[in-house]
């Protein structure tokens, strides 16, 4: 049985165009070729370890891989609202940025849900997509960009999606080819997000446990109460005000640095102001000769 690939959107209809099924693209590029082989011509420079730096070098592979692109970036949802995962360049951040604020653009479009996973979208930049995003558009022209091409990343929660977005500099810039890429990239681009999810999730919950520690401690410090009293202090404050406990926490540690003094200089010896008595004066003539 013969798996059909996923839609390939047409931004002047609005259904999706739906390609017949293919087999595995032979031409498109390995994503793990493209990591670990030295002498590959699309491999990017790891220069640090960890999920994000994965992540990044994935997506430095991916824009290079993908014919027409120039610039691109990762961005979904966490438990925080939208962010941008990576970017190749500062300004693919600041597209997903403003296209969050608006509303507007590829990335905002997949934060929505409603792009089934591995859905492949290519976007010229023409009168049709400046009536759908009036000011992301005039922004993304306005720094050189005149096409975009997304792929909303496979395997990831329905309530967090995440789209591989690259842009090019005209509105022909994606074909055939640069869609292949795509979806070549989009597994393990998504793996690679899943995990800088999954780290960033743990840096901050101990991020919390701290705060949260040091909240306590100001309580039992005050109130001369013990841990335990403490903590049931926090969370009343936290259902009654309807905050994360951590928020709470971190309000507390905020208001007690707020209210500390400015530190004193350290203590030293002081700086004696009484003059220091000069040369004794000579003793008359008279006294001199007896």
């Amino acid at each position: 049985m013969s798996r059909r690939r996923p839609a390939v959107h047409d931004p002047g209809r609005s259904d999706p165009v739906t390609p017949e099924p293919l087999a595995h693209d032979p031409l498109a590029p390995d994503p793990l070729t493209c990591l670990l082989d030295p002498d590959h011509p699309h491999r990017p420079r790891i220069v640090t370890e960890g999920p994000v730096a994965w992540l990044t070098a994935l997506l430095a592979g991916a824009v290079f891989a993908i014919d027409g692109a120039d610039v691109g970036s990762v961005v979904g949802l966490s438990s925080e609202g939208a962010r941008t995962w990576a970017a190749t360049l500062p300004v693919a951040e600041d597209l997903d940025r403003r296209g969050v604020e608006w509303g507007e653009g590829p990335g905002a479009d997949a934060l929505r849900g409603r792009t089934p996973p591995g859905t492949v979208t290519v976007t010229p930049l023409d009168e049709v997509a400046t009536r759908r995003w009036p000011r992301w558009s005039a922004r993304a022209r306005s720094v050189g960009i005149a096409a975009t091409l997304s792929v909303v990343l496979p395997g990831g929660s329905p309530k967090r999606p995440a789209v591989l977005v690259v842009h090019g500099p005209d509105t022909s810039s994606f074909g055939a080819s640069s869609v292949s890429a795509a979806r070549a990239f989009a597994a393990p681009v998504a793996v690679a997000v899943q995990a800088t999810a999954r780290v960033a999730g743990l840096e901050r919950a101990l991020e919390n446990r701290d705060v949260i520690g040091r909240a306590k401690g100001l309580l039992m410090a005050r109130g001369g109460v013990d841990d335990e009293e403490a903590f049931g202090q926090l969370v009343a404050v936290s259902q009654r005000r309807n905050l994360r406990l951590a928020e709470v926490a971190a309000e507390i540690v905020e208001r007690h640095s707020a209210r500390r003094p400015a530190p004193h200089p350290a203590p030293g010896p002081t700086p004696d102001a009484t003059p220091r008595p000069g040369p004794r004066p000579a003793p008359p003539a008279s006294r001199r000769a007896g």
